[in-house]
């Protein structure tokens, strides 16, 4: 058996050098040999990945502090429970971007470090959130870890990397924390995986016009949980266009225009938790005019419900999608931003006897929110944020009560 596969490594790491005839032609060179040819010839540069700058960062700190001041309007309804009116104060709702905040918020506290080693093409990312509270609509847990992966890039139409990281899904889900126009991300973000363990592949055009990107992930809640078996794997793929990188292979350098349309599909067959089929589709788009960026997206979520004891179980439809507009009011130092967005989580989730709105029974409610806000970026590294929300809630219980956020 040894022999074997000795046999069968040295058919693996030997060639046929073509081109010669005679004797030399079955002549045969190592692997190593093959492979410092092609050095010594060049790779294409076409396949070569274009470097930001010249310093090679194999060690670069990353270090996010967001904190916020949080005001929210406080408002009272009369429910009808039975033969009894109960009156229901808003100001008693979960502490929650979808409930009642007030004073000081300390939202972020990230640190973790990440680098590249540019000749091997190997990259790293290691990042912890020291305030794993709710956000986004997510309870809240000991989910300290944020990013943990190692990958390889090495030519500009291959990235491989394995860990835990965001599903390749959502342009929304995707977008970095620091990167966000407004402090929250679009609600229809709830509707969507986070952060999960796996593996993904990432191809692309050597012009970058088209990418695509899959990988198999776990459906778990933490990074710690474990699967039973392989139908709790979640299957995952994107596809983007790059409209921008079409017109310069075409010799037209626009800088004042960009473009993008992307598309991402999930599907688990048997979710961790809720422990039944689960798929996702959607659709995303950014442009840019001149000092005008328009983002939209469309997300759809498809699921059943626990099946009850007589094992039937109800098919529920989450939908959601957002159009945000950034206007560069004064480039480099004042951005203005505008979000339009609805949501719909599922069906209305029936009230219980609490006069106490959780996140739970918040979130999934049909709902239409409009944003406005302004961002000042003092310096590169720091900016402040100033949001004023309208919650319009179309389904439960319907409040008046806006929020007014400002983060720095």
């Amino acid at each position: 058996m040894n022999r074997l596969l000795l046999c069968c490594s040295a058919c693996l790491l030997t060639m046929v050098v073509p081109g010669l005839d005679g004797p030399l032609a079955q002549e045969r060179v190592g692997l190593s040999g093959a492979l410092g040819q092609l050095l010594e010839e060049g790779i294409p540069d076409l396949l070569v990945r274009k470097e930001k700058g010249d310093e090679e960062k194999l060690l670069d700190p990353i270090i996010m502090i967001r904190g916020s001041w949080v005001t929210t309007m406080e408002d009272t309804i009369e429910h009808q429970a039975g033969d009894k009116t109960v009156l229901i104060d808003s100001s008693k709702m979960d502490t929650s971007q979808f409930g009642h905040r007030e004073g000081f918020v300390l939202d972020n506290v990230e640190l973790g470090v990440e680098g590249r080693h540019r000749k091997s093409g190997v990259y790293y990312r290691a990042k912890f959130e020291l305030v794993p509270r709710e956000k986004d609509g997510n309870p809240a847990s000991g989910d300290y870890l944020r990013d943990a992966y190692a990958g390889w890039n090495g030519l500009s139409v291959l990235d491989w990397r394995i860990g835990r990281m965001k599903i390749p899904f959502s342009q929304a889900n995707m977008k970095s924390t620091e990167h966000r126009w407004m402090v929250n991300s679009p609600v229809l973000d709830t509707l969507v995986p986070k952060r999960q363990v796996g593996t993904q592949l990432g191809l692309s055009d050597p012009w970058g016009i088209v990418a695509l990107k899959g990988g198999v992930f776990n459906s778990t809640s933490l990074a710690s949980e474990q699967l039973r078996d392989t139908e709790k794997l979640m299957w995952v793929g994107r596809g983007e266009f790059q409209g921008k990188r079409l017109l310069e292979t075409l010799g037209l350098k626009l800088s004042w225009i960009d473009f993008k349309v992307g598309g991402s599909f999930a599907s688990v067959k048997e979710n961790y938790d809720v422990r039944t089929k689960h798929q996702w589709w959607g659709v995303d788009t950014h442009l840019r005019v001149g000092p005008v960026q328009v983002e939209a997206e469309y997300t759809v979520r498809d699921f059943y419900s626990v099946p009850l004891l007589d094992g039937s179980s109800t098919a529920n439809h989450g939908v959601g999608w957002h159009v945000d507009l950034l206007v560069d009011l004064w480039p480099g130092v004042v951005d203005l931003a505008v979000r339009l967005e609805q949501m719909d989580g599922e069906e209305e989730l029936v009230r219980g006897f609490s006069t106490t709105l959780s996140t739970d029974e918040l979130v999934p409610q049909k709902k239409r929110w409009v944003t406005a806000g302004a961002r000042l970026h003092i310096s590169p590294e720091a900016s402040l944020l100033l949001n004023y929300v309208y919650r319009e809630e179309l389904e439960g219980f319907s409040f008046d009560n806006d929020m007014f956020i400002a983060m720095f």
